[in-house]
């Protein structure tokens, strides 16, 4: 199967999000699939944003195995 890559730019055209936002959510790692070659990065189409992990959720979970 081939896949769609596209510049960070292009990815938040179609996304729907600022340049700047995209480039966050790639170092954050929340953008499936997505490789950085060199200073770019190569984002497969469809963009497929993951969700923000929930540092209170897991805190509060590590605290309950704990007890």
């Amino acid at each position: 199967m081939k896949v769609n890559y596209a510049t960070a730019e292009r990815a938040a055209e179609e996304h729907g999000v600022s340049p700047r936002r995209m480039r966050q959510l790639l170092q954050q790692e929340r953008v499936q699939g997505a490789v950085r070659i060199g200073r770019q990065w190569c984002v497969p189409l469809p963009v497929v944003v993951l969700p923000p992990k929930d540092r209170a959720y897991t805190t509060k979970m590590a605290q309950l195995e704990v007890s």
